[in-house]
């Protein structure tokens, strides 16, 4: 049997993916809304930085530091709003790709089972998108957590799924 070595990159790994697990598991698509608040509060704060920068410096970076500024408060703001667009335009998508290939399928005469299952599976989720955006992201949020504290374990003997 061989010993396995902890060192300090493993454990920190570990914690890592076990934290984010954690957090995917019970937040859920509630992840999103804390990752979009401190992607805003960093474009935020960039922003604010460059346009200091400018009056302190003098530098060329005004425009730069306006323009972050508003994009993190765009995405603070409006973050849900954007993300449930393109989660329906997604959806939309894949239902018009699904129909594309269902109508392909019966042209060619095809009777293989697994590709009719792909076909209508991909129909059936883009049109569950659509309706109910964020309800496949909670089990997609869920799916990735397990699999994040299973790397945390994974990666106390020095080894990730990825």
């Amino acid at each position: 049997m061989t010993k396995v070595k902890l060192n300090d990159q493993n454990i920190i790994t570990a914690v890592l993916y076990g934290v984010i697990g954690v957090l995917l598991i019970v937040l859920r698509m509630g992840m999103l809304n804390v990752l979009m608040t401190i992607v805003g509060v960093l474009f935020l704060a960039l922003g604010i930085y460059d346009c200091v920068r400018y009056f302190v410096h003098h530098s060329r970076t005004l425009t730069r530091g306006v323009v972050e500024a508003l994009i993190g408060i765009v995405i603070i703001v409006c973050g849900w709003t954007i993300t449930t667009w393109v989660i329906i335009i997604f959806g939309i998508l894949l239902a018009i790709k699904g129909v594309l290939d269902l109508v392909n399928y019966v042209q060619q005469h095809r009777r293989d089972t697994t590709t009719f299952i792909s076909i209508i599976l991909l129909i059936v989720v883009g049109i569950i998108l659509c309706i109910a955006p964020f309800a496949i992201g909670d089990i997609i949020c869920i799916i990735v957590g397990i699999l994040c504290i299973v790397n945390a374990v994974l990666a106390l003997f020095g080894k990730t799924l990825a």
